[in-house]
């Protein structure tokens, strides 16, 4: 099936390539090309164009990466990331300061986004949770007579019907804007204007009219299904989950680009081969992983890396003989593959007991699949960044205020609007507040606070009573 998919989409891939390879040369753009792939990497347009597959999820990926790496900045190695779109919402975690991962993936799900609904990737992929809400889906009535929103979704075109574009159907959007969540006049930094009358419209007449609910009532139970079904809306989520804090990073809207950005050039190759623990020789061990490495290596030097700033990374798949799932062993990378053979039941061992506890087995141990990722060290990104030109920050930052829904306090409260752009390190601030920027609104509730680091990045906590 993996391989039916890559030769499928491979012309409609090549087709894309071309036109962003044609597009950089009309705008005199020379530097180089690299493409995402789904394990968290980048790699040069030949191998993309050879293993389209490998690029399902690359969007999200960027994303939980460029989440890991903030982490590692704040020093933060455990955290739930979260990536929402206009149509679905995907959560990773993330684990010692890196994303987790997989190597197998289903996608096009259908029914609900139900497993066992969609296509069987096998491919390394950062490990995602898909949720089909986002900002276009559509709030119905089902067939028990409850509010149920999405997985359908309105898309871009013509969008919620607050976008004034022809829609017609109510959105998380629309409920968002009638809530206060939303300004009319500063939606994506004032530079698209929406319309708070059509948005009641919609709710009005597919929920208010159908459920005999309030306008609020009714936006509210439409945001409020969402945060239980996915993390929309931080805070509200976090207590939920009783996590102690969440983080609006700099550029939270642009995660996906900027994690494109700071992506390493790197490159996975996967081998199934299944050998009995006890039947593996050092010349078998040694010659899988080179095999695997040669083919990496290849790939890699064809990119242009220098030999000096490749780093490798061996790991295998084991399991108890006739077990059905299978833990990754790491092998490091600072190793030989003669100095870790020797270790590989004791490493095995650990990572089991890491995972289920220690256990004393005495069926064989058994390697299912080898592993090996070529990454190039050299990044260059920056430990801390801003979205917005640097400027003099005023002791008091502007503001506006507007009214915003809380449910905990029972009806619309004027609250207090700031500009991210205004706010100087330092600042704290308690809720109710609105932050606004370009590509996000944040919105802290009455009962949080937020505080801005020195690198500008909004840390909310939930004020103890």
């Amino acid at each position: 099936m993996t391989t039916c998919n890559n030769a499928y989409t491979q012309p409609v891939y090549d087709k894309y390539l071309a036109e962003i390879e044609d597009g950089l040369q009309i705008r005199l753009i020379h530097a180089p090309l690299l493409i995402m792939t789904s394990n968290g990497g980048t790699v040069d347009l030949d191998t993309a164009r050879k293993f389209p597959v490998r690029a399902l999820e690359s969007g999200p990926a960027a994303g939980a990466l460029m989440s890991a790496l903030l982490g590692r900045y704040l020093k933060k190695n455990a955290l739930l990331s979260f990536d929402m779109g206009g149509t679905t919402a995907k959560g990773a975690l993330i684990k010692d300061g890196q994303a987790l991962k997989r190597y197998e993936i289903e996608v096009a799900r259908v029914h609900e986004f139900k497993k066992g609904s969609g296509l069987i990737a096998k491919i390394p992929v950062i490990d995602l949770v898909e949720i089909g809400s986002g900002g276009g889906s559509i709030a119905s009535i089902d067939s028990r007579g409850l509010l149920a929103v999405g997985p359908l979704s309105c898309g871009a075109d013509p969008g919620p019907a607050c976008y004034g574009r022809g829609g017609f159907e109510a959105t998380l959007t629309d409920a968002n804007l009638i809530l206060g969540y939303l300004g009319e006049e500063s939606f994506l930094g004032g530079e698209f204007k929406v319309f708070r009358n059509q948005a009641s419209l919609a709710i009005e007449k597919k929920v208010c009219q159908k459920l005999n609910l309030s306008e609020v009532r009714a936006a509210w139970g439409i945001h409020n299904i969402i945060n239980e079904d996915i993390a929309i809306h931080a805070l509200e989520v976090a207590q939920k989950l009783r996590i102690p804090q969440v983080v609006f990073p700099v550029g939270a809207g642009v995660m996906s680009a900027l994690g494109l950005l700071a992506s390493p050039l790197s490159f996975e190759e996967v081998q199934y081969q299944n050998s009995l623990l006890e039947n593996l020789t050092l010349e078998a061990y040694e010659n899988n992983f080179n095999v695997l490495k040669s083919k990496v290596g290849a790939l890699m030097d064809k990119a242009g890396a220098s030999k000096d700033d490749i780093k490798y990374y061996y790991s295998l798949d084991m399991r108890y003989s006739g077990q059905g799932y299978d833990i990754e062993v790491p092998l490091g990378s600072n190793q030989t593959l003669c100095d870790t053979f020797p270790k590989l039941e004791k490493l095995f061992c650990k990572n089991y007991a890491n995972i289920y506890s220690d256990v004393s087995l005495t069926s064989p141990i058994e390697v299912t699949t080898w592993k090996i990722k070529a990454v190039v060290t050299n990044s260059n990104f920056p430990n801390s960044f801003t979205t917005w030109s640097k400027k003099s920050y005023s002791k008091t930052p502007k503001s506006v205020a507007r009214s915003v829904y809380f449910p905990c306090e029972d009806g619309y409260v004027n609250t207090t609007v700031l500009m991210r752009s205004e706010i100087e390190p330092y600042s704290y601030f308690d809720g109710p507040i609105i932050i606004e920027e370009t590509e996000t609104t944040i919105v802290v509730g009455p009962k949080f606070s937020v505080f801005c680091d020195r690198d500008f990045n909004l840390i909310a906590k939930l004020v103890s009573n």
